[in-house]
């Protein structure tokens, strides 16, 4: 029988401000492997997918989900790439590369790029979705993002709190970080990890 190795890198995936970045900094000291951040990926390759900049700050003008629209796409092209571009890493993936309703086209493609991997961590700051979104709506107003408005934030925590379930649906386990450090959470997830 031949059998496609099932990949071990770490994945961390999740509504944005969930604590994944700091998860992700926590995880490389306790395994020694490297961070690959996707939202930072982004910055660099995005605009060789053909990403414009211009158009995606006119389409944020008009509102979150007239950005998603325009931007899930690239995203989830960085993101297929990405899996097989890297290995023996840990990957911080924005909330945005595994969500992409907004095209048809592309909405299996999240799943597809992280089909053979086999630690693929949800974090989530509360299992109480209210709970989850006003954390993640704190922890966004907090950063003082150039150019999003309180109201934005709260735009963006709401339709990534409504996609939990895709990031259950992809995840192989699930780490609640409300009241924990991220030290804690480490912890979890290695005992959960293969």
């Amino acid at each position: 029988m031949n059998r496609k190795r099932r990949r071990s890198e770490v994945i961390l995936i999740g509504p944005p401000a969930a604590g994944k970045s700091t998860i992700a900094g926590e995880l490389c000291k306790s395994l020694s492997a490297p961070v690959v951040s996707l939202d930072e990926l982004a910055k660099a390759f995005l605009p060789e997918l053909g990403f414009d900049v211009t158009e995606a700050e006119a389409r944020f003008a008009q509102g979150f989900s007239h950005w998603r629209a325009y931007v899930a796409k690239f995203e989830v092209q960085l993101l297929s790439i990405s899996m097989k571009m890297f290995e023996d890493c840990i990957f911080d993936i924005g909330a945005g590369f595994v969500v992409a309703d907004h095209d048809a086209a592309i909405t299996s493609l999240p799943s597809q790029a992280l089909k053979g991997f086999s630690n693929v961590v949800h974090v989530t700051p509360a299992l109480e979705s209210q709970l989850a979104l006003t954390i993640c709506y704190e922890r966004l107003c907090q950063r003082n993002l150039p150019d999003v408005s309180h109201a934005q934030c709260m735009e963006i925590a709401r339709y990534f709190s409504a996609r939990s379930e895709d990031f259950e649906r992809l995840a192989t386990v699930s780490v609640v970080t409300q009241n924990e450090s991220p030290a804690q959470s480490v912890i979890r997830i290695l005992k959960c990890i293969s």
